[in-house]
């Protein structure tokens, strides 16, 4: 439990602590990354990341960059920052996850070297 707080104390500093704030955003404290982070092994966690991200940009990547589709960036980059946020949520926290997330990249540039092209 403690740890699930300091990460939520990390995001809230990430959203509110800053010059400009909008105080209508709500803190979201939805903590999937630190669960799957704790409960998998960082191999099979990157392959599943890799795996759902590789799905969202074949279907968005194009459109996003060659059109004009405000949804589909947007799409690309709400996926984007809530992995973002919640890697760097994970060690700001300070709660012994940092290693496990650092193990994390390292199977996931093997899958996407691996991998046929997106496109």
């Amino acid at each position: 439990m403690a740890q699930n707080l300091e990460v939520i104390k990390a995001r809230f500093a990430r959203t509110f602590i800053r010059f400009f704030v909008d105080w209508n955003n709500s803190l979201d404290v939805n903590i999937n990354f630190l669960e799957k982070v704790r409960s998998s092994r960082p191999d099979h966690l990157a392959k599943a990341i890799s795996s759902e991200d590789r799905a969202l940009f074949k279907t968005h990547v194009v459109a996003a960059f060659t059109g004009n589709d405000k949804q589909a960036r947007q799409i690309l980059n709400s996926r984007w920052d809530q992995l973002m946020g919640g890697v760097k949520e994970c060690i700001d926290a300070r709660i012994g996850q940092e290693v496990k997330v650092d193990d994390l990249a390292r199977p996931s540039l093997a899958f996407l070297t691996k991998t046929p092209r997106l496109l």
